[in-house]
């Protein structure tokens, strides 16, 4: 009994600190782990599918080009002027010449360089016809060092002649 009266209070605390504490936590880590656990999530392994199309790729070496932004925006809710111009944006520089196209229906139109180098402005020679017009395009533009489309980039605009307002002063 007299030896632990001499025992101070701080070194049975630090006793118990560096020894007795770490040894239970060790049991209680054992005894743990040998009981079996739930899963914590459960997911689904996942399986890539092949895929059905092939997806196009370039030649090693080819950069590829994008379109980056078009101007009007595309939304089938808004109807545009019948002489709306087209300016698509893109990655590189493309002469107006080397552009290629379809547009459906058929119109003529007139390419010219926009207002920055790797802009070009598409614009009906007269009008756009009413209703959806359909530009395309097409994976054989080429920028002068050789960028291409992967795909082509298909760009859908509805245009109409707004009604004339009702009112006063329509003769």
């Amino acid at each position: 009994m007299n030896f632990i009266n001499k025992i101070k209070p701080v070194y049975l605390l630090i006793l118990l600190v560096v020894i007795v504490i770490p040894v239970v936590l060790l049991l209680l880590s054992l005894f743990r782990s040998s009981a079996p656990r739930l899963p914590t999530s459960i997911t689904p392994p996942i399986t890539p599918i092949p895929s059905q199309t092939p997806v196009p790729t370039l030649a090693p070496g080819v950069p590829d080009l994008k379109i980056i932004r078009a101007a009007p925006i595309q939304n089938p809710q808004i109807a545009y002027l019948p002489i709306q111009a087209i300016e698509l944006t893109f990655t590189n520089s493309i002469p107006p010449e080397e552009l290629k196209y379809t547009v459906e229906p058929h119109v003529e139109t007139t390419i010219r360089q926009g207002s920055i180098s790797n802009a070009l402005i598409i614009r009906p020679a007269v009008k756009w016809q009413d209703g959806e017009t359909i530009v395309t395009i097409l994976t054989s533009t080429v920028t002068s060092d050789g960028a291409r489309l992967l795909t082509p980039y298909v760009y859908r605009m509805i245009s109409s002649i707004p009604p004339a307002p009702v009112g006063e002063g329509n003769y």
